[in-house]
Parts: C-alpha cells; structure tokens; sequence
C-alpha cells in the first residue's frame, strides 16, 4: 500500500491558507511538500468560511482532494505547531 506519508490537510479560513501540514505523524517524512496553487484556486469557489481540505497522492503521483470537512470540528495535525496556528487564525479573522 501507500505509506501514510502522502496525505495532508489543509485548512483554509476566509479563502486563505492558514495551515497546510501532513496528515499523519508517524509517517515518513516527505522530501518536499507539494505544489497547492490548485487546491488553493478550488478553496476560493467553496462556500464556506472555515473548511479543511484533505489531499492525498495517488499511484501516479498526482494529488487529489479525499475529503472537504468542517473546520470546527477538525483535528490539527500532530505535527502542526497550535500556537502558531491560532495566532495565524486570529489574524486572519481580524485582518
């Protein structure tokens, strides 16, 4: 199978990046985190204020969406630094 490295989330707030960071903690490390420019492009078209996009790496090499989930309720992945996240978070609310 594929190893869990290849998967991230991305969450996005007001049509922003605010964290992009692999899915899985205990996976192997990647050599470089992928080009988003399109998942960026996709995030300003969907409604909502809040939202995670996952994105996984199929065979081929190419990177698709697997899943779209409520913000609210999403976990921050292991890795991703929480204090910088919600500071990054309370700018872009209050920018």
């Amino acid at each position: 199978g594929m190893p869990l490295s290849e998967e991230y989330r991305l969450f996005f707030c007001n049509r922003q990046l605010l964290s992009f960071c692999p899915y899985w903690e205990e996976g192997v490390p990647v050599a470089e985190k992928p080009d988003v420019s399109q998942f960026r492009a996709i995030a300003q078209a969907i409604d909502s204020n809040f939202f995670t996009m996952d994105i996984a790496r199929t065979r081929s090499g190419q990177y698709i969406i697997i899943e779209l989930g409520d913000g609210q309720v999403a976990g921050i992945p292991e890795g991703e630094d929480r204090h910088m996240f919600y500071n990054k978070l309370k700018g872009i609310i209050t920018a």
